[in-house]
């Protein structure tokens, strides 16, 4: 009697784990975890061979079939567990953000922004050598730690996949949007889920947060990726009609590819029109703009000067940008650039990819690949392919070309990582996970 227990608790856990899950949360933290509870560490115990365990009292259940109320949970000491919600588009706006707001403070050295790139991987072959241990992204486990555990079974306890602290200011949200996701995989066909998944996340990209927006929106593009003809026309143009009301450009950056993914030519039609008629009506005031900013002699003061009246008029500044991606100063170059990715119109693609090919400077070129890369140019795939030989630039490279998403995109990022180091292997590997969604 035994032994048939024992197989149906097998072959469950081996049904959970092999199971097509609709969503890309499901897929990226329902498929990889075997657990899923909210509590709390109750004791760290101490390491053993570089491995420490913990007791963590459970409060809530929700994933698995393990009913006990005290887990004991096995992690690697200079482990530090991930985000289990964060996305690529996250990660490379921030960090986008972080590195341009330090090479706009004044107290930089010179040229220490044009080794931004390089001071990671020098800085982790120090701590190596010297015995150091590196501190990563993410939360180490604490006594009196709570939030949500990610677990996978590991022999007769667990080990720890990911971790949500309940002090993350987007805690609350995240929280609601598992539960949520949790009812959409739960029970029917594939196809009945994805449609209910569709509803849920068209419902979800007028909601008043914007992360549960931005979520939404990244949901929907890789629905629409993987189950083509899922959503009609009707539902193309209601999203489309969503770009004209959205103010946060990483979460317009998400809608837009959403849209493109549900009808390339759509998503297109709504961006022209919506540059045409914000250039009409900017018009008059860009001409007078266009002669003061050429003669502002510092470039620090024309940058920010030529991002002002960006902001101000959106993509009806599309073409005074552009002609400043020419500008003799760098600085200048960039701020175009940064500002075309996040507002820019469909004209701006073209230019932006010629930019690129003749750029010299470190960070204006990064702002370029940046911007490629957030308009989901598929002619800049050769472009930034070249760019994978340098290392100051192979990141935001990797990262443009995952974000444009192409066949011709995953090659070449497949290309790089047969004659790439283990770090930026792992890299590519994420990229592809998360930005190529799998088909059923």
């Amino acid at each position: 009697m035994r032994w048939i227990l024992a197989l149906c608790i097998v072959g469950s856990v081996f049904a959970q784990s092999r199971r097509a899950y609709v969503t890309e949360l499901g897929r990226r933290v329902l498929g990889r975890s075997d657990l899923i509870v909210e509590g709390k560490v109750a004791r760290l115990l101490p390491a053993f061979r570089g491995v420490s365990s913990a007791r963590i009292t459970v409060k809530d259940r929700f994933f698995g079939h393990d009913r006990a109320e005290t887990l004991t949970v096995m992690y690697v000491n200079d482990y530090v567990a991930p985000d289990a919600f964060r996305a690529t588009l996250d990660r490379a706006t921030v960090r986008f953000e972080r590195n341009r707001k330090k090479s706009l403070d004044p107290t930089q050295k010179p040229g220490a922004a044009d080794d931004a790139g390089t001071k990671p991987r020098s800085s982790r072959r120090r701590d190596e050598a010297e015995g150091r241990v590196r501190a990563g992204r993410g939360v180490r486990l604490a006594p009196g730690e709570e939030g949500l555990f990610f677990l996978r079974r590991q022999g007769a306890s667990y080990a720890l996949a990911s971790l949500l602290p309940n002090h993350d200011p987007l805690y609350a949200p995240k929280r609601r949007r598992l539960i949520a996701t949790l009812d959409l995989e739960r029970g029917g066909s594939i196809v009945s889920r994805a449609k209910r998944a569709k509803e849920f996340f068209l419902d979800g990209i007028t909601d008043r947060g914007d992360w549960e927006r931005g979520h939404a929106a990244r949901e929907i593009r890789a629905l629409a990726e993987r189950y083509r003809g899922l959503f009609t026309r009707a539902e193309g143009e209601r999203l489309a009609a969503r770009l004209y009301e959205e103010n946060e450009p990483p979460i317009l950056s998400s809608l837009e590819r959403a849209v493109r993914a549900i009808n390339p030519s759509l998503g297109l039609d709504w961006a022209r029109r919506k540059e045409r008629e914000e250039t009409a009506q900017a018009a008059p005031t860009l001409t007078a703009a266009r002669v003061r900013l050429s003669a502002i002699k510092s470039p620090e003061m024309r940058a920010a000067d030529l991002v002002r009246v960006a902001r101000q008029f959106r993509s009806g500044s599309t073409q005074l940008l552009i002609e400043f991606l020419k500008d003799p100063a760098p600085i200048v170059r960039e701020r175009a650039a940064q500002t075309l990715a996040e507002m820019g119109g469909p004209s701006a693609v073209k230019p932006l990819r010629e930019a690129l090919v003749q750029e010299r400077d470190a960070n204006a070129a990064t702002a370029m690949m940046y911007a490629c890369g957030v308009k989901g140019d598929p002619d800049a795939v050769p472009v930034l392919a070249k760019r994978l030989a340098d290392p100051v630039s192979q990141t935001v490279a990797l990262t443009a070309l995952a974000r444009i998403g192409t066949e011709a995109a995953r090659t070449a990022l497949i290309k790089h990582r047969s004659r790439a180091d283990e770090e930026t292997q792992r890299l590519i590997d994420r990229l592809i996970r998360e930005e190529f969604p799998e088909r059923p």
